[in-house]
């Protein structure tokens, strides 16, 4: 099923349950319009957010800009990863 036609198998009760992207996506498409609860992130743990860096690079950082980098990449996962803007 193509995700424009999501919303309406929802609505018309064609569908029971649903997830096409990250809650904010699927927020963005209106899929708690039609639906009685949101249970974000049923999808499997390996494709939540993830950031990489260079080991070498990252063990040559200071501990104050590690840190920094640390709570930014936590603060978009929770940003990314909620179901509103």
């Amino acid at each position: 099923m193509s995700g424009g036609e999501i919303y309406q198998a929802l609505q018309l009760g064609t569908l029971d349950a649903a997830e096409f992207s990250i809650p904010a996506v699927d927020f963005a498409m209106g899929l708690q319009e039609v639906t009685k609860f949101n249970a974000p992130r049923l999808a499997p743990a390996g494709l939540r957010l993830r950031i990489m860096i260079n080991k070498d690079a990252w063990n040559k950082l200071p501990a104050d800009l590690k840190k920094a980098i640390e709570h930014a990449s936590l603060a978009n996962n929770a940003y990314m990863n909620s179901c509103t803007r």
